[in-house]
């Protein structure tokens, strides 16, 4: 099945483009989704996205429009699904 990835800011620094649609096989989940991207796009990736990092832990990730959290890892994502990775804005 085919999922669109929209990356922001540093994740689309690393991997060096601002969109892509990646074929997965049906009943994966975001985390499963997450580790493909990383596998795909190399050492940069991962150590942008990767949950045990400094920067991993501040990145933001919503699938159809909603904002997930590290205990939604396990989510299955559906055909056609839209995921969106990126660092939210900074206030100040």
């Amino acid at each position: 099945m085919k999922v669109k990835v929209t990356y922001l800011s540093v994740v689309r620094d690393a991997v060096g483009m601002d969109e892509e649609t990646l074929d997965i096989k049906e009943g994966s989940t975001v985390g499963e989704l997450l580790s493909s991207i990383m596998a795909k796009h190399g050492e940069r990736m991962k150590q942008v996205l990767d949950p045990s990092s400094d920067m991993g832990q501040s990145i933001m990730v919503t699938l159809n429009g909603e904002l997930l959290s590290p205990s939604d890892m396990g989510k299955a994502v559906s055909a056609d699904a839209e995921l969106l990775v990126g660092i939210p804005p900074f206030g100040g």
